[in-house]
């Protein structure tokens, strides 16, 4: 079903080496595409376009449709419709809340929805920059980063981590970004909860890093 790559829309080549046809001779090779590289279709079987038409198989032996094409650089020419493949719909979500710590629990809940998280970093949501230091962590250990005011643990995030069960909880930074109460909080309920701090948020980062 190649062949019926939408008129108007990019492909993009399968390897590397595909051979680029004259559009006045497929028999003539004037160019290669490497692997990715992306061409506009110009026509499909169902529907010619402006000038441009298809070109069938030249036997039946070879089962694709030599689709005429323009690359990124306005050259038209032929490639067969076996060595392309159609650009991939993308499906968008707005991952938004009323405030950043929503927003924080809506990414978590959507990116570890079916497989949760052994792990959580938290950080402070009105001064991010710890938070920031700890994104390196949080990839690292394939985590979600949920934010959450410095003396209070917020509510969206409080009901996330339930439905999370984490074993280990990194807080980040000291008592001045996320208070002794909000650990204390966490400590009553979780079995593993860890402060990542120092001196200052230069030293805090470098914990994190360790």
């Amino acid at each position: 079903s190649k062949q019926e790559i939408p008129v108007g829309s990019f492909a993009y080549s399968t390897q590397n080496g595909v051979n680029i046809r004259s559009k006045t001779n497929i028999s003539s090779t004037v160019g290669t595409l490497a692997k990715g590289q992306r061409v506009k279709v110009l026509g499909n079987v169902n529907k010619e376009h402006s000038t441009y038409r298809i070109l069938y198989p030249n036997s039946r032996e070879n089962h694709y449709y030599f689709l005429p094409v323009q690359l990124d650089n306005g050259t038209v020419a032929y490639v067969a419709s076996s060595y392309l493949m159609p650009e991939k719909k993308v499906s968008v979500l707005n991952l938004s809340g009323k405030r950043r710590y929503e927003t924080s629990a809506r990414i978590s809940n959507v990116g570890w929805h079916s497989d949760l998280a052994q792990t959580v970093v938290l950080g402070r949501g009105d001064l991010p920059i710890d938070a920031l230091t700890g994104s390196v962590l949080a990839a690292q250990k394939g985590a979600p980063i949920l934010l959450t005011e410095s003396t209070n643990l917020t509510a969206p995030i409080a009901k996330e981590l339930s439905r999370l069960k984490p074993e280990t909880i990194y807080i980040l930074g000291g008592e001045s970004a996320i208070s002794t109460e909000v650990e204390k909080t966490l400590r009553g309920i979780y079995p593993n909860v860890i402060r990542l701090n120092g001196v200052s948020r230069y030293d805090t980062a470098r914990v994190v890093g360790n």
